[in-house]
């Protein structure tokens, strides 16, 4: 046996460096595993079932192929999808369980880990920038960096590996391994049945409570019994991510690719784990608000619940949606593994189509009507109408030169408007504003005069020739969360009309 032999065959069994180490390091990961004919033949019968394998990290001497009686022992599987699967004799994507069959054996502090074949990312960068756009935003995920693989002596060249959700990861991320960690299964909402994959039971329970109080009719109750079990913000958070990420193939797009973790730490609350960030940044239309993943459309439906998301895009966008710091990690990947792969080109595509979406965000963020707040039945002061014009040579004025703004109509008969967009949750409203009118003659019409009202309904309030500063109303029920316009008009034959911009209020009645 030759001294290289014997140093093989001594490998401590829990290779290298801790796992933030060996995560965060730069560079590429050599890696060579050998898998013996019977169990070859077993991995091509069924190829999610773990075999006994053999794997060693870093050069052989003389780039000869590794022995049978080299490296440490392992559990083997076939990993991916439609999409990404890969025969065995192909270049497969693959699970290693480092302590499958030898208790506490690790691979830099990791018990699972994944190696990707990234058949659907020819860039190389998806899982990678991916899970560190979601560790930026403070949420948790796991990490990925690039490898190189040879599989029973074949050169399968670039890989990407996964860190593994795995109890030394739960403990990393929430200082406690002890809660349910389920895969959320393949285009699976979470009434299906999910795979326990850390933990203990059978009946999933903790799943089950939580899809019930999906099912609540009553929405501020279900947002009540929501609270209890599910950490809501981070669930937002989480959503508000992949919607950046354009994660069409996530939980709130598509109910896939997710993990599930009960925490003990927080009383055993629902966390969302992202995963399979293979195909990212496609889109950059794609919207804010997708619409298939029930747990979120549900929660949208609360009361409060949409203002408290928008918030969370809001300063999300602006925490992770940095360009010169997401370039600078592109290209410092791209140069670490230039020794076997250039991906020059592909970076520069990812840069780009990442500050696009940025900007697009920016764009679809400032579109979102804003959710008033309403602290302890105080009304709401509303700001921020635009003119229109409607019908006639009646005119309007916002802003004067030099003077502070105010909602002004005047030039002739006509029709025109101040108008407001909102997001309102279900309830009764009070719109309000102050008005003064000069000379104003109606129309022959329903309503008429200075008034006020939301688009698309009628008003009883109606305020005609010549008067000082006179209050007006209108009240209003909202049935589900939608947006409304709040309306100020003057609809005249002839005279002027101001509302009083410090005036305008809107009051939730109940």
């Amino acid at each position: 046996m030759t001294i290289s032999q014997i140093i093989l065959l001594t490998t401590c069994s829990a290779m290298g460096a801790d796992t933030d180490t060996f995560m965060n390091a730069p560079g590429l990961v050599e890696l060579h595993i050998l898998v013996g004919p019977n169990e070859r033949n077993q991995i091509n019968a069924q190829p999610r079932n773990y075999v006994r394998a053999r794997i060693h990290e870093g050069a052989l001497p003389a780039n000869q192929p590794l022995a049978a009686n080299q490296g440490l022992e392992v559990g083997f599987h076939l990993k991916g999808a439609a999409g990404s699967f890969r025969g065995f004799d192909d270049r497969p994507a693959i699970t290693i369980n480092m302590d499958k069959y030898i208790k506490k054996q690790a691979f830099h502090g990791m018990d699972k880990f994944h190696l990707n074949n990234s058949v659907q990312d020819g860039g190389y960068l998806h899982e990678s920038m991916g899970r560190w756009i979601f560790l930026k935003a403070g949420l948790p995920a796991s990490r990925a960096r690039h490898a190189v693989l040879r599989l029973n002596g074949r050169d399968l060249g670039l890989y990407v590996l996964v860190e593994g959700f795995d109890k030394p990861w739960l403990k990393r991320q929430f200082g406690d391994s002890k809660g349910n960690l389920y895969d959320g299964g393949f285009c699976q909402d979470l009434d299906g049945g999910k795979k326990l994959l850390e933990g203990s039971g059978t009946d999933q329970p903790d799943i089950k409570k939580v899809w019930a109080a999906v099912g609540e009719p009553d929405a501020a109750k279900r947002l009540e019994r929501l609270s209890a079990l599910v950490d809501v913000d981070q669930f937002l958070s989480f959503a508000a991510i992949e919607c950046f990420l354009v994660h069409w193939d996530g939980y709130t797009n598509n109910v896939n690719n997710y993990r599930l973790y009960f925490d003990p730490a927080k009383q055993g609350r629902l966390i969302f784990l992202p995963t399979g960030m293979d195909q990212l940044w496609g889109d950059t239309n794609f919207l804010l608000f997708p619409g298939r993943g029930g747990l979120f459309n549900r929660l949208l439906e609360c009361p409060g619940v949409r203002a408290r998301y928008v918030a969370i895009l809001r300063r999300l966008h602006a925490k992770v949606h940095d360009v010169p710091a997401f370039d600078a990690r592109v290209d410092a990947m791209v140069a670490a593994v230039k020794p076997r792969a250039d991906l020059t080109n592909q970076g520069k595509d990812l840069k780009r189509r990442f500050a696009e979406r940025a900007n697009r965000v920016g764009q679809l963020l400032a579109a979102i009507p804003e959710t008033p707040m309403f602290a302890q039945g105080t009304p709401w002061k509303v700001t921020g109408f635009e003119g229109k014009v409607e019908q006639g040579a009646l005119k309007v004025d916002a802003a004067p030169a030099g003077k502070p703004v105010a909602y002004k109509f005047f030039g002739g008969a006509g029709v025109a408007s101040f108008r407001r967009a909102v997001q309102l949750d279900p309830g009764t409203y009070r719109l309000e504003a102050n008005a003064k009118v000069n000379g104003v003659v109606g129309n022959q019409e329903p309503y008429t005069g200075a008034g006020v009202r939301i688009s698309g309904g009628t008003r009883a309030n109606s305020l005609v020739g010549t008067a000082g500063p006179t209050k007006l109303a209108h009240e209003f029920t909202v049935a589900a969360p939608s947006q409304v316009t709040l309306v100020l008009e003057l609809r005249c034959q002839k005279g002027e009309a101001e509302f009083d911009p410090a005036s305008v209020s809107l009051f939730k009645v109940k």
